[in-house]
């Protein structure tokens, strides 16, 4: 059993405010030590293990009271400006409580090993800034807001498939799986614009991961997007989660190969899921810098003929309203047309 204590006096906190005390404890029990199991050859080592811990975080510098920055200087005028982002004296440390329970054995004379943990983590009083309306002199205002959840899997191994005199090759896998949750937000915030490109937002919004991907989504007929007469994708009438930026899983492998004291190490980094929303795809689409506006369509002729002369562009897979296949081919040659922004 180990216990800790730690207390923090930040100069970025308010007075008052500024210490704050956080605990930990952890217990564990080395199982493959019994009497029954010390005699077991391929058993090396066996733990299970339990903790708890808190960790308190500051505000970053210059938080509480209002400060000017200092800008270079006119001539010999000094320039000092006001911070966009507004102080905060009644700013709280923020808090992060998490529990963690696990399980742990090697065998073999150490020879192949494993490491199995679940986790679950609420991180509290986050100190963030929020949007406030400009009419006040700032763009944003230092804040205690929400709550996030995070909990998931950690899942290791570690093997040693050849070892002689002069040589080994270790390999491991580390997969590990995070299931995240805005709790809440500042006050009766129920959402906190994170990154914004036109049509397209990244969000913290209460009750969805965080990371969620905001936007119109197509309009679908028997599963398949739908286009208008004029052969334009048909769009949501209003905003909904088109996505989200975290995976589902993570998993990396690191393997060593060692020959008389020389090691070649090497390592596999793997991601499933977690979309992204590619900005530049959509300015280099709507300008024709890219060579899918220039291609040949399902004709076999220059998208950027007109459609008349055989050009233009098909959306593929797409219906109409009454469900029928699109037949309509949508102008390609210039700006506005069929790669412009929202028309793809």
């Amino acid at each position: 059993l180990d216990v800790t204590g730690r207390n923090d006096w930040s100069s970025t906190l308010p007075e008052g405010s500024n210490s704050y005390f956080y605990p930990s404890a952890s217990l564990s029990f080395v199982f493959s030590e019994l009497g029954g199991l010390q005699d077991i050859d391929w058993l090396s080592f066996a733990k299970v293990r339990g903790n708890f811990a808190q960790v308190g975080n500051d505000a970053p510098p210059y938080s509480v009271f209002t400060t000017y920055q200092q800008g270079t200087s006119w001539g010999d005028n000094a320039l000092f400006s006001v911070n966009d982002i507004k102080q905060n004296e009644t700013l709280l440390p923020e808090t992060t409580d998490e529990i963690e329970f696990g399980v742990e054995a090697s065998f073999f004379q150490r020879r192949l090993s494993f490491d199995v943990a679940w986790y679950k983590r609420n991180t509290k009083d986050q100190i963030m800034p929020i949007a406030v309306s400009e009419m006040a002199g700032y763009n944003q205002l230092w804040v205690n807001g929400g709550e996030i959840e995070n909990s998931g899997w950690e899942v290791s191994a570690y093997g040693t498939p050849v070892k002689t005199q002069n040589f080994s090759w270790d390999i491991g896998m580390n997969w590990f799986k995070n299931t995240n949750k805005v709790i809440s937000l500042y006050g009766d915030v129920n959402n906190l614009l994170i990154y914004g490109a036109w049509d397209v937002s990244i969000n913290a919004t209460v009750g969805e991961p965080y990371g969620t991907i905001q936007g119109t989504d197509f309009v679908w007929t028997d599963g398949k997007k739908t286009v208008d007469e004029d052969g334009y994708y048909l769009m949501s009438a209003t905003d909904t989660v088109i996505g989200n930026i975290q995976p589902d899983w993570n998993m990396g492998i690191p393997t060593t190969f060692t020959w008389k004291g020389f090691s070649l190490n090497v390592l596999f980094d793997i991601q499933k899921g977690g979309d992204v929303y590619s900005v530049s795809t959509k300015y280099g689409q709507a300008t024709g810098l890219y060579a899918e506006t220039a291609e040949n369509n399902d004709k076999g002729n220059p998208m950027r003929d007109p459609v008349e002369d055989g050009g233009g562009y098909l959306f593929p897979e797409t219906v109409y309203e009454d469900g029928s296949p699109n037949t309509t081919y949508v102008p390609a040659y210039r700006w506005g047309r069929a790669f412009y922004y929202n028309n793809s």
